[in-house]
């Protein structure tokens, strides 16, 4: 006479361990997961929040939409500019959306930052870096949720006086 395995089985209990054992592991795989989800938002977070990234997200954006920023902060925008011409800022997101995104941005950056500090901008150029822009924007609120962009940074005498004149 052979055992009835499932009988055997039943008799055992072996449904309940294998089945605790599988939420077990299943919990676990969960718990990893939500916590490497956590860390990427973090660490992005963390990114968007540089100076660097601020500066390109905020003052270029400002000098290359309006023209317009801080008085004596102009070389210094011109600096950024070559160095995001130079390859660097390229930020690594964890993100690949937010990361295609802003590596996209850089470069409309530079290309848009060169030709308005040349004064031969366009509103062709203007307006698609604007896309560019929001478009790095949008991707980044998908990741990781709501951006400080409507509470910039406090700046230091930010009187209207402090800002240069754009440039005809």
């Amino acid at each position: 006479m052979k055992p009835d395995v499932a009988a055997l089985a039943s008799a055992f209990g072996a449904g309940t361990v294998v089945g605790s054992v599988i939420t077990l592991l299943l919990k676990h795989y969960l718990i990893r997961r939500s916590e490497r989800h956590r860390r990427r938002i973090a660490t992005d977070r963390a990114t968007y929040e540089q100076r660097v990234t601020r500066l390109i997200a905020g003052n270029l954006c400002a000098l290359i939409r309006s023209n317009r920023c801080r008085r004596g902060e102009r070389e210094g925008l011109a600096d950024l500019v070559q160095e995001l011409s130079d390859g660097a800022h390229r930020e690594l997101f964890l993100d690949p959306k937010v990361q295609a995104a802003w590596l996209r941005l850089v470069d409309k950056t530079a290309e848009c930052g060169w030709l308005r500090l040349g004064e031969v901008v366009t509103e062709r150029h203007i307006a698609e870096y604007t896309e560019a822009w929001e478009a790095w924007l949008h991707a980044a609120r998908e990741s990781f949720g709501p951006l400080p962009e409507s509470d910039p940074p406090k700046l230091r005498g930010t009187r209207s006086s402090d800002f240069a004149e754009p440039a005809a």
